[in-house]
């Protein structure tokens, strides 16, 4: 269908399970994909899956717990594409442990990943606020 077709999508945590199928769906449909990930391999994966089919995806190591490296792909997807269409949140993550077991460094990763990084990624990618960020940069 193309539905999507040359609108430019962001997905974080592409590389996994449901972000990686998000990632093949969209491609099929045309659009064009970063990979917003910290898991090279994975994405690198991803990639070549789309590629193959004929789609066009490329991977930022980003890491969605800091402003500043979604800020950076914020950038550089600006920079290559001239715009963001789509953004889907995926990154996401969890430490299977009983409470107690659980120390304060390790929750607030989980924190940030969970929490902050839905916060820091819309802001930093819609067009109004990245044009803003960018202004800062």
């Amino acid at each position: 269908m193309l539905e999507l077709k040359d609108k430019v999508a962001i997905v974080t945590g592409g590389g996994g399970g449901i972000g990686g199928a998000i990632t093949l769906r969209f491609a099929r449909e045309g659009a064009k994909i970063v990979i917003a990930e910290i898991d090279a391999k994975a994405a690198q994966s991803r990639i070549e899956e789309i590629t193959a089919n004929g789609g066009e995806a490329v991977f930022d190591f980003t890491d969605v717990t800091n402003k500043a490296s979604v800020q950076q792909m914020v950038r550089e997807t600006a920079s290559r594409w001239g715009r963001i269409d789509i953004l889907v949140n995926v990154a996401g993550g969890s430490r299977i442990k009983e409470v107690i077991d659980i120390e304060d460094a390790e929750w607030d990763q989980v924190v940030n990943l969970n929490l902050k990084s839905v916060f820091y990624v819309p802001k930093r990618s819609c067009r109004r606020c990245s044009r803003k960020n960018m202004e800062k940069s």
